[in-house]
């Protein structure tokens, strides 16, 4: 007789982006931050390289696609175990002026990048981008205050020694 045994593992506690805070680098993890509210929209992402590193800024918008300022709506990042995935889930973002094609080509030059992709999910009101990525990567997210414009950074650093 063959008997299975299952042990239930809890996953681990998401890392916590602060307002106004820069979450630590992590090789792979769970990240959660921001706060619900109304619908917001995406108005903005902008693409930055400072010698190996590279960061992605998204800037939220109101329902109208106005400019806000304060904490970012809800929002979810993991970077999987490998540290080759990065999966970004934009809560309460059903508007968004930034199409896919758009981003690709915000993060064309990018080195650790090989793939995007986004989707917008008008059930869910949200807005999801996947960037895989060709090497291992370190992650630091950071989320806006209540006294900035509305917007979360993601920066990702080659993982020294990482496989590409």
């Amino acid at each position: 007789m063959l008997v299975f045994c299952f042990v239930a593992q809890a996953a681990p506690a998401p890392i916590k982006v602060k307002p106004g805070s820069i979450a630590k680098a992590v090789k792979s993890g769970f990240f959660a931050g921001g706060e619900a509210a109304n619908e917001f929209s995406l108005i903005e992402a902008t693409a930055k390289r400072a010698g190996e590193e590279e960061t992605l800024i998204l800037h939220y918008g109101d329902v109208q696609g106005q400019p806000l300022r304060g904490k970012p709506g809800f929002f979810q990042a993991v970077l999987d175990r490998e540290g080759k995935r990065l999966v970004i889930d934009l809560s309460q973002v059903s508007r968004t002026a930034i199409d896919p094609e758009t981003l690709r080509k915000k993060l064309a030059a990018w080195k650790l990048v090989s793939v995007i992709d986004m989707t917008m999910d008008p059930t869910d009101m949200s807005t999801n981008i996947t960037l895989n990525l060709k090497q291992p990567v370190e992650l630091t997210v950071g989320a806006s205050d209540d006294a900035s414009p509305s917007q979360i950074t993601f920066t990702l650093k080659p993982v020294a020694g990482g496989r590409k």
